[in-house]
């Protein structure tokens, strides 16, 4: 029981992560003031995901690594790109909701 409260009060002062308080931006409440400062967040988000997705992409091209490290950086490539893909997305969608 002290455990479940413990978890419970952890959740409640969490801060929410990026991903969350992007989804938050959606919901009916949201102001336009914070919808913008979360813009500049995203964009920096996406910004930092491109520059490690390039990054990891050079590492993995290394012709010095062996096959298990080009795995882990390809993978690490790969998975920046998607990051930084969701959040070019977001920003656009951040954007429309802006003007709605």
């Amino acid at each position: 029981m002290a455990v479940e409260r413990l978890e419970r009060s952890r959740r409640m002062t969490k801060k929410p992560n990026l991903e969350e308080r992007i989804a938050a931006a959606f919901s009916a409440g949201a102001k336009s003031e914070g919808v913008s400062a979360l813009m500049v967040e995203v964009e920096a988000a996406a910004l930092a995901a491109e520059e490690a997705a390039d990054q990891a992409r050079a590492r993995a091209l290394d012709p010095t690594l062996s096959a298990g490290d080009v795995a882990t950086s390809r993978s690490a490539a790969e998975d920046a790109a998607f990051r930084r893909d969701r959040m070019t997305t977001a920003l656009a969608r951040l954007g429309e909701r802006l003007q709605e």
